[in-house]
């Protein structure tokens, strides 16, 4: 049984004492696979842009470092005299005490400590004194209280490139974040650059490393069904009793019209969105340095009563502090591939799940019941057009008075860890799944689709010359499109040995792009815009076989469950032939002599069925007769009381 808080302060040196046991007992960690400064070179060393690894959901444990006297101000017990002479009065106080554990790195292991109070006996309901439980948690890494917020900033946004988690471990991943983002971004444009202008003689875009790219940030505020644009101008606008600003609600919801427009004006343009997105109508604001992207955070947290509260007041247990979500969306765009999907980076900051702990069995939530999961769509929706890779951290409390609500937190996120898939040999080839080409076949799609693409300018060419000459009264002879039509890539360069299509469906369109680029051939269609273009719509091609291909399977199962609840509740559709002798009986007694017959009421009709059409007979009149007989059968076994 687990114990009150009170309880557990009571017994803290007893506590203390069996934890100390418990860390004597556990192996010695060896630590993170890699060292800080080799995932720091990640920022910057873009010569060569490798597949991403085959886990799309990563998820870290975190607990935070506790603060000095935050032990004794949140569980007021006093210190002892001794300690209190002895100068002592620090976090390791009287009312302190670790409530988990990180006994592996990577990967992470966090144990979590939950105190309780054993049963001497059932009869007389006394108590022998506290017990510690020890739960494991198992994730892809684990960080201590004394990981410093770089090391894991470094850890897991830089390594995995993607976000979302607690407020004090959110908080430094923003402002690392726009620290690092125009490097990484001034890195990628030059390597970008680099490889259109050897590709080709020239480009015709005049750039620099800095113009490649375009920024754009929203703010987003969620309560309850509530959402609220951080960075509406507060000025005009209502207050409630409190003074607290009234923000207007945004609704939150899938666009239902392909190529509608999506106002998000302040120094930008309407948007038009596809049949499917989810963009809340917010002001985005372009940034073009960290310093206007920290000024940016700082409004928006300045503008949220809820958020400045728990940022400020980090350890305060107020009603408020863990009611809402903050989500922070920053929008890519890529000059050099002006039609291209913008990408994204989704930064987090989940409320605390304290109450699942009386929540009783799981209750399964539609991820379109839920504003969060709604902006997330990505992530859960399988139909999704967009690549997705998902960080999550679980941020828990030091104490193991808050045990209990630490358990939950690991316990919620644990499950979003996904392991690689086991090899289980090569799947039959289909045409229609890329997941089960080889190398082969992948080079012969790509170079079918890039020899496709290169015949198709061919044409428009010839078209355009051909008018031209028409208007001086000549004509061009036919255009040469025979197979010998070069594509503009060098597809063994693109696609080397051992490399299939599920390795560039891995891939961003942007780093697809960049290898098309490395791999252009000598084809005179080999410039960098053509190339890019052509680039751009070949992963358009392959990302939509993929999507049909893993959906094909699931929607064919649903069509049958859904064929199936039809024919339970309405009964299989009964053909009944048109004849003038199946008059005598109605259509009810045909389908209650059909269904108490069975299986063999539709093989006698298949048989005459096939009976008749080999000797070339009357097929209606056929099965006429052979349902008369069968009607005559069921009538007589009814008639004598008989089952049929």
């Amino acid at each position: 049984m687990a114990s009150s808080s009170s309880l557990t302060i009571t017994h803290l040196p007893r506590l203390r004492d069996e934890l100390a046991q418990w860390r004597a007992e556990q192996p010695t960690d060896s630590g993170f696979k890699s060292s800080l400064e080799d995932i720091s070179n990640k920022l910057t060393n873009l010569n060569s842009l490798t597949v991403a690894p085959n886990k799309d959901i990563f998820v870290a444990f975190r607990t935070r470092p506790p603060v000095d006297e935050e032990a004794n101000e949140k569980f007021a017990l006093p210190q002892s005299a001794e300690e209190s002479n002895s100068g002592n009065a620090t976090v390791q106080g009287s009312a302190f005490c670790y409530g988990s554990t990180a006994t592996s790195a990577e990967p992470g292991k966090m144990v979590a400590h939950v105190p309780g109070m054993k049963v001497l006996s059932c009869d007389s309901q006394q108590w022998s004194g506290p017990t510690l439980t020890h739960r494991e948690f198992v994730s892809d890494l684990a960080f201590g209280p004394v990981v410093e917020n770089e090391e894991i900033y470094q850890r897991t946004v830089v390594a995995n490139k993607q976000a979302r988690g607690k407020t004090y471990t959110m908080e430094a991943i923003e402002h690392r974040v726009a620290r690092d983002l125009f490097l990484v971004a001034r890195a990628m444009g030059r390597h970008l650059l680099n490889a259109g202008q050897n590709s080709s003689v020239g480009s015709s875009m005049d750039m620099t490393d800095d113009d490649v790219f375009e920024f754009s940030a929203t703010f987003l505020e969620l309560l309850g069904k509530h959402a609220v644009d951080l960075l509406e101008p507060a000025d005009g606008l209502p207050t409630d009793a409190q003074g607290n600003v009234i923000r207007k609600d945004i609704p939150v919801q899938e666009n239902k019209v392909h190529g509608q427009a999506c106002v998000v004006a302040q120094y930008r343009t309407d948007v038009l969105l596809k049949a499917g997105d989810v963009r809340p109508s917010l002001i985005s604001t372009q940034f073009k340095s960290s310093d206007e992207l920290e000024k940016l955070i700082v409004t928006a947290v300045s503008h949220s009563y809820e958020l400045a509260g728990r940022r400020t007041s980090a350890t305060a247990r107020n009603a408020r502090s863990s009611r809402s979500h903050a989500v922070v969306t920053i929008r890519i765009k890529n000059k050099l591939l002006p039609y291209a999907d913008e990408g994204e980076l989704i930064l987090v900051d989940v409320r605390a799940k304290a109450k699942m702990a009386n929540e009783d069995g799981f209750v399964h939530i539609p991820w379109r019941m839920n504003k969060l999961t709604m902006l997330l769509k990505p992530i859960f929706d399988p139909e999704s057009r967009r690549t997705s890779r998902t960080l999550v951290i679980a941020h828990v409390s030091p104490h193991i008075q808050d045990a209990t609500h630490s358990v939950n937190t690991l316990a919620y996120a644990a499950p979003f860890r996904i392991a690689p898939p086991r090899p289980r040999g090569p799947a039959p080839y289909d045409a229609a799944d890329p997941r089960t080409w080889d190398t082969a076949h992948t080079r012969a799609w790509l170079t079918d689709e890039f020899t496709q693409r290169t015949r198709t300018r061919t044409v428009a060419n010839y078209k355009v010359r051909a008018k031209t000459a028409a208007r001086r009264g000549q004509t061009l002879p036919p255009p040469g499109l025979g197979p010998a039509a070069k594509p503009a890539v060098d597809i063994a360069r693109l696609c080397p040995e051992g490399m299939t299509a599920t390795h560039f469906a891995r891939m961003y369109t942007l780093e697809f792009v960049q290898r098309c680029l490395e791999a252009a051939s000598d084809s005179p269609e080999a410039t960098p815009d053509i190339l890019r273009n052509a680039a751009e719509d070949v992963m358009g091609t392959l990302t939509y076989l993929l999507l049909t291909a893993k959906t094909r399977t699931r929607n064919s199962i649903m069509k049958s469950r859904k064929k199936l609840a039809l024919d339970s509740t309405y009964g299989k559709e009964l053909k009944i032939p048109m004849h003038h002798a199946l008059n005598v009986y109605s259509d009810a007694e045909i389908a209650e002599a059909a269904q108490s017959l069975g299986s063999s009421w539709d093989e006698t009709l298949q048989a005459a069925t096939v009976e008749a059409e080999q000797q070339h007979v009357g097929v209606n009149k056929t099965q006429a007769e052979v349902i008369i007989q069968m009607m005559d059968r069921w009538k007589a076994g009814n008639a004598n009381g008989e089952r049929v």
